[in-house]
């Protein structure tokens, strides 16, 4: 009996000592997976954008513009191969970067209300002039933003030109918002809303895309805004947005960058 004790004993002095390896390893990995999973490299991220010309727009199947342009200098520069460019509608793209760790979102406008939700490298452009603009024969004239209650706006969904507004208004019941301008502008086509608030140059070329003609429409109210930039999503590496600042700042500071935008905005005005 006492025999049996002593082995008994023994057995579980051993259990113990085989456990004790994985208690330790669980120890270690446990707090490591509880901690989420930074994307580590320019490989693993999702590059968005939208159809926004002259900064980002598809051509013949492929697509360009100055971001692109931009973001294939910087994979260049910093010995990444050409990554997979997905084009989708603003606000999808937009929810894509708020709710996902390894998205990079380009052309967006850096605002004091986006700044502190994502990660950022900037700038593409200098500025982005976003506009009121209406047909002519609705002879409407704008000199502040205390004057738009009482004017019908179609925007598109979570862009720039939509935010700076629902922040000047103190009502937003008169904007119309929309997954993108095609609908804005059947809308104010046919009477519905009397206005669109978009970046200038872009509204443009949509008006153009649309089928319409420039000389039917005119800019009634101007304001500027900010900086676009790429944003990146908060659960990507840090030192990768870094890396990435460095590419674009050492670019922007070049008389190549100087020549891709005199290319891109001169064909966009020849356009218009």
């Amino acid at each position: 009996m006492l025999g049996f004790i002593i082995l008994n004993a023994r057995l579980k002095r051993k259990n113990i000592q085989m456990r004790q390896p994985v208690i330790l390893f669980l120890l270690f990995i446990l707090p490591l997976l509880a901690k989420p999973c930074l994307a580590s490299s320019f490989e693993q991220l999702s590059y968005l954008t939208e159809e926004y010309p002259p900064l980002n727009y598809t051509e013949n199947d492929k697509v360009t513009g100055l971001s692109v342009v931009l973001l294939n200098k910087i994979w260049q520069e910093l010995k990444v191969k050409p990554q997979r460019i997905i084009v989708q509608p603003w606000a999808r793209a937009y929810r894509n970067l708020e709710q996902q760790d390894n998205v990079v979102l380009f052309a967006i406008a850096q605002t004091k209300q986006r700044k502190d939700k994502f990660q950022w490298a900037c700038p593409i452009e200098n500025s982005d002039t976003n506009a009121l603009i209406a047909l002519k024969s609705s002879k409407i004239k704008v000199n502040s933003f205390d004057e738009l209650s009482q004017y019908a706006i179609g925007t598109v969904r979570y862009d720039i030109a939509e935010q700076v507004l629902m922040e000047q208004l103190s009502s937003t019941i008169n904007i119309f918002s929309n997954v993108t301008m095609k609908p804005n502008l059947e809308l104010m086509a046919k009477g519905r809303i009397q206005m669109i608030a978009y970046d200038l140059q872009a509204a443009n070329n949509m008006i153009i895309q649309w089928g319409g003609d420039l000389d039917d429409y005119e800019t009634v109210f101007v304001f500027p805004t900010a900086f676009t930039c790429f944003a990146f999503s908060k659960g990507v590496d840090p030192a990768l947005v870094q890396q990435f600042q460095q590419a674009l700042t050492k670019i922007f500071h070049t008389d190549e960058y100087q020549q891709l935008l005199q290319k891109f905005y001169s064909e966009a005005s020849r356009a218009g």
